[in-house]
């Protein structure tokens, strides 16, 4: 019995030795047109993304999405070798979001993705990075506190 014990530990560590050596697959985002939130700017397609690019999902009744937005806006403002898009999910009040927008003085381009296609996700905000394939290297909700905290997010990710 012992015996057999032992040899289905090795069989399941040589079985998950294996695994580990594969390549995963790139994952990308999904073939979605969002409309320009406010009817302003340019519809974007995801799939034609290209990076380095950062993807901010937020929605207008959500805090730390508040807070991060002048955040959002000093990175942008300081980092043009870095495409930045945000995104407006699970928004019923387009209009409340915009008025959030002006008033953290945001211009970068925002989009809107009203029925939470895109990510379905559960929690805000999401952060999502493409790099220059498009492939998506990083996918987390993680409220951003500082600059310093995006940048250093950006250089581990994207080594910009």
């Amino acid at each position: 019995m012992r015996k057999a014990l032992v040899v289905l530990v090795a069989l399941v560590l040589l079985a998950g030795c294996g695994t580990g050596l594969e390549k995963k697959p790139a994952t990308t985002l999904p073939a979605v047109t969002l409309a320009p939130l406010g009817g302003q700017g340019s519809s974007i397609d995801l799939r034609t993304l290209k990076g380095p690019v950062l993807l901010n999902f937020w929605a207008n009744w959500c805090g730390p999405c508040k807070e991060e937005l002048p955040i959002y806006q000093r990175f942008h403002a300081d980092h043009g070798a870095v495409r930045l898009v945000g995104v407006n999910t699970l928004d019923t009040q387009p209009q409340l979001a915009e008025k959030m927008l002006a008033a953290a003085g945001a211009t970068y381009p925002q989009v809107t993705d009203p029925d939470g296609k895109v990510l379905g996700a559960k929690y805000l905000p999401v952060l999502v990075m493409l790099d220059a394939r498009g492939h998506v290297v990083y996918k987390k909700a993680i409220r951003i506190r500082s600059v310093a905290q995006l940048q250093s997010l950006v250089r581990k990710h994207l080594g910009v």
